[in-house]
């Protein structure tokens, strides 16, 4: 679901203070889309730059034969289970992660920028 329009209306008319968020919903499997709007009295814009997961920008990655994860795409059914793991990073997505990987890799190594 993706937000489309945010509209605040201050009270002036008949309704109380409200946002008024449009949303779209599409979905390829059945080809369809679906327009639709939500009011609420509060709205957190979560639409940071970290939003779009990327790959980090690391020489020679093109190289590396093992499997490449964003923990974006996680899947329940990735088995870390006697892996080594690189884990890229330290922000607040690796501090929920890494504690759960440690518990089942054979090894984990944790990339941090200096």
């Amino acid at each position: 679901t993706e937000a489309k329009r945010a509209v605040y209306h201050d009270g002036r008319g008949a309704a109380p203070n409200h946002w008024a968020i449009t949303l779209h919903q599409a979905d390829a499997a059945l080809n369809s889309r679906c327009h639709y709007e939500v009011t609420c009295n509060y709205v957190f814009f979560a639409i940071g730059p970290l939003s779009t997961p990327r790959m980090p920008n690391v020489k020679n990655l093109d190289r590396f034969r093992g499997k490449l994860i964003h923990s974006a795409h996680w899947t329940d059914n990735i088995n870390l289970a006697d892996k080594v793991v690189g884990v890229v990073g330290t922000g607040a997505t690796a501090v929920q992660i890494v504690p759960q990987i440690a518990k089942v890799a054979k090894k984990l190594i944790v990339f941090q920028r200096t």
